[in-house]
């Protein structure tokens, strides 16, 4: 858990990753069911739904090695999880970066790196934008 900086730019995940990295932060990585509770809590009190807000970037990817998903700041495992039914699928072969899905259930996703969504930083210091 950290400091949280929500973006409604859309962007790829790298662009996200970069963007988060310059403000001194690192794009979110979610440890525990209460800090993904906590972050779907804040996305709704903003008033973002589905249809304004499609997903959201977070620090999961399985880019070094296709399959073993990890947390990108430090490549570190996951120790919870929360992918939507059937995910993470790779489908198309192409699907490497991790996002929130914005629709009732707020479950994970992989998705193509190059679209785009919103993002989530985090840091346990202050972020500069």
């Amino acid at each position: 858990t950290g400091c949280y900086l929500f973006q409604e730019w859309n962007s790829t995940w790298y662009d996200s990753r970069r963007e988060c990295k310059q403000s001194g932060g690192y794009l979110v990585e979610i440890d525990s069911q209460e800090e993904q509770d906590a972050i779907l809590r804040e996305i709704a009190s903003r008033g973002w739904d589905g249809d304004t807000h499609f997903g959201f970037w977070i620090g999961l990817t399985d880019i070094f090695h296709d399959g073993t998903w990890v947390w990108d700041n430090l490549g570190k495992p996951l120790d919870f999880s929360y992918w939507a039914p059937g995910e993470p699928n790779n489908w198309g072969g192409r699907e490497l970066c991790g996002h929130i899905l914005n629709d009732w259930s707020g479950k994970w996703n992989d998705n193509e790196c190059d679209n785009n969504f919103d993002y989530i930083c985090m840091t346990s210091k202050r972020m500069y934008y």
